[in-house]
């Protein structure tokens, strides 16, 4: 609907002719300007039937009575979506900013006033001998000079900035309850309000979505201030189905995550935020909602927090200790289930040159926990031959899944004879072999040494036997490893091995199944002895282990709490970047550097994550930015907050 008047002519003509009326009606119509006549408060509030302005608020029949406030000063530093804060005073509140483009000449005038004053001062100061006033100020002039600089080049601009504000209730009583808040609160945020005092029609009309100002208190601020008034994200995923992840920060709208979305190159994650910031926590609402779209999920558990988890959703837990009833062989070799391209139908292989591969990185790892120096050429190359050996020439296994089995399924009578899987390799088979070749060759002799700790009734022979654990049909599976010594090798070692049995009998089994795999602490895998081939191969293995899940349609998830460790590590960083969802909590600020080039990074953006409330999130799914929170009900709460991660922050959930 548009509002307009007559012009001044028509009104005075009485009775013109048809020919002069026609020609006053076009003079009207390019005389009409949009907006000249916009509609009044009545019009704008069309359910109120009554609207009465006071000084200091407007009341609106029936039950609605409104305060208008104009923010006079702002933070000196902000972050994105940071006027998000006025919608969490626990009252109703419109804001409205007005923008204007202001003379960036003019501002570059100042700044060189100021810069002249100031190096007036700091020649006084020099004289007068007070050193620190002259480092502050030359300080101040760096700043002011690259603040000119940007605006010279035209990489900044300059704006007049209004933001005004309406604070709305149902009572009077309410309104003041709500703005005496407001107003107490504002201040200790940065913010400076005054009361839009006689100024209320005007004030409201402001906020009302018009695009008109009728307060004018403008700001000079920069562009990239103005930036972070916008929230430049999607206020949800493009994921129409899937778990229930949160809600966003921004429009509190419910988000739902497909780690399988066609829009994704794969279903990897990377996990991280700091001690406190609710990554345990999130993890654990991620894995209880996944069970509900029938989304199986096994933990790598380094410090126990996932087995009561695990057994409220009817999962099991995998204890690794000597004195655990289930062993785990990591030289086990499984047949790989997949599914034809062609026909469709399932069939099974045997993938025995990538086990060859993975066992070599094993027996590299292993020695590299003995002794800080890499391993020869020719060790690796023996280690390689030896495996090659024991797989395809000892045990005589080959890519046909029947080699794995002493007996084929045969019809006996009535009854169907069951296939016996055969014996399996395990390190004491390598380590015999190994030992043989370093007696008649002395060059090996350190190499045979170093691994003997890895062979049954020694410190890391815990995992040379048999395989006696049968993975359950259960929603939730852990790998519950803080029964061995914290910080120990054998517990990285076990990490490494339950990380590999996984990928065989977990991940190359039934194709059509949505499975996830999360390292908890995953950080430790890169964590031996930093730069040394532990490290090193800790980390290459955790690396290469996500890309051979990533290739069989898995979710591999990484989470950690020490960001550093993982950017300082080539393999780490590489998990990173190959990970088409990630998802940071609050960050340290002393990790600014390695943010900002990991995930380029604005320093507002940096900002935020700094000052993230426990439980916030910023998601990266495949391009797409959300900002996330999510409220858990008494019954989740009770559910996630183990009594390892109550202890940990003094009730705060980590």
């Amino acid at each position: 609907m548009r509002w307009f008047r007559k012009g001044q002519a028509a009104q005075q003509q009485e009775k013109p002719s048809k020919r002069k009326r026609d020609s006053q009606r076009e003079q009207q119509a390019l005389e009409e300007v949009w907006g000249e006549h916009a509609p009044t408060l009545q019009d704008v509030i069309a359910t109120a039937s009554q609207a009465q302005f006071r000084p200091t608020y407007v009341e609106i029949a029936p039950n609605s009575y409104r305060r208008t406030y104009v923010v006079t000063r702002m933070p000196n530093r902000v972050h994105f979506g940071f006027l998000n804060q006025f919608f969490r005073f626990g009252a109703d509140v419109d804001v409205s900013v007005h923008i204007e483009p202001a003379d960036s000449a003019r501002q570059i005038r100042k700044i060189t006033q100021v810069i002249s004053g100031l190096e007036a001062q700091i020649a006084m100061d020099i004289k007068a001998d007070r050193t620190e006033n002259v480092t502050f100020n030359r300080r101040r002039i760096e700043e002011l000079d690259s603040l000119r600089a940007a605006l010279q080049a035209g990489e900044e601009k300059m704006y007049y900035l209004t933001v005004v504000l309406t604070v709305s209730a149902e009572s009077l009583p309410a309104l003041e309850r709500a703005c005496a808040t407001l107003e107490r609160e504002g201040p200790g945020r940065g913010f400076q309000l005054l009361d839009a005092a006689y100024l209320q029609q005007e004030g409201l009309l402001t906020v009302s979505p018009l695009g008109i100002n009728k307060l004018r208190f403008p700001m000079e601020v920069f562009g990239s201030y103005v930036a972070n008034m916008f929230p430049f994200t999607s206020s949800q995923f493009s994921h129409r189905r899937g778990p229930l992840v949160g809600f966003d920060l921004v429009s509190g709208a419910p988000m739902f995550y497909d780690a399988w979305h066609d829009g994704l190159t794969n279903a990897n994650m990377f996990v991280c935020g700091v001690s406190g910031a609710g990554k345990s926590y999130f993890l654990k609402m991620l894995i209880s909602h996944s069970v509900l779209h029938d989304i199986q999920t096994v933990v790598i558990d380094w410090e126990g927090e996932y087995p009561p988890l695990a057994k409220a959703l009817g999962g099991a837990v995998v204890t690794i200790d000597y004195d655990a009833p289930d062993k785990i062989n990591p030289c086990e070799l499984e047949e790989e289930e997949y599914i034809d391209p062609v026909t469709g139908q399932k069939k099974a292989r045997v993938d025995i040159a990538e086990k060859i591969d993975e066992m070599t990185n094993f027996t590299r790892y292993a020695a590299s926990l003995t002794g800080s120096d890499d391993l020869t050429g020719a060790e690796i190359a023996l280690i390689n031959r030896l495996w090659e050996e024991i797989y395809r020439k000892d045990f005589r296994f080959t890519e046909d899944p029947n080699s794995l089995y002493d007996l084929p399924h045969q019809l006996q009578g009535q009854s169907l004879q069951m296939r016996r899987r055969r014996k399996q390799p395990q390190f004491s088979d390598f380590y015999q072999k190994l030992r043989k070749v370093a007696t008649a060759d002395p060059r090996y002799q350190n190499l045979a040494d170093r691994l003997e700790r890895v062979t049954a009734g020694k410190t890391l022979g815990l995992f040379d036997c048999q395989s006696t654990l049968r993975l359950a049909q259960a929603p939730i599976v852990v790998f519950d490893l803080s029964r061995l010594s914290e910080n120990s090798d054998l517990r990285k070692l076990g990490m490494y091995v339950a990380l590999e049995w996984i990928i065989e009998r977990f991940i190359k089994k039934n194709p059509g199944q949505k499975k996830r795999v999360l390292v908890d602490e995953a950080q430790e895998a890169l964590k031996n002895r930093e730069g040394t081939p532990a490290g090193n191969q800790a980390a290459l293995f955790l690396d290469t282990s996500f890309t051979r899940i990533r290739k069989r349609g898995g979710s591999a998830v990484a989470a950690s709490q020490q960001f550093r460790v993982f950017a300082a590590s080539e393999y780490g960083a590489s998990i990173i970047r190959n990970s088409a969802t990630k998802c940071l909590l609050r960050q340290d600020r002393q990790d600014a550097a390695a943010l900002r080039e990991l995930f380029s990074l604005a320093d507002h953006e940096l900002e935020q994550l700094f000052e993230f409330e426990r439980g916030q999130v910023r998601w990266d799914v495949g391009g797409e930015i959300v900002y996330s929170y999510y409220q858990a009900t008494p019954a989740e709460d009770r559910l996630w907050s183990t009594k390892v991660v109550a202890a940990e922050t003094e009730g705060v959930a980590d």
